[in-house]
């Protein structure tokens, strides 16, 4: 027969892990959308970035 406290202990035990196996999961996730949003953002400032060199030089040339 298997003791309440040994039911209580296991309990416990798969909370904790349940607890820092979905912290592990939640923060890999977030690492990888803010590295997504991050590169989204760079893409989008090279893009504007090129975007004003190119009417400068436009702009020049004219």
């Amino acid at each position: 027969m298997i003791k309440k406290e040994t039911i209580f202990s296991h309990k416990s035990v798969l909370r904790k892990f349940t607890f820092y196996f979905l912290s592990a999961v939640t923060t890999f996730f977030s690492s990888t959308v803010a590295e997504e949003l991050r590169m989204k953002t760079k893409k989008q400032l090279k893009k504007d970035t090129t975007s004003e060199i190119k009417s400068l030089v436009d702009e020049v040339q004219s």
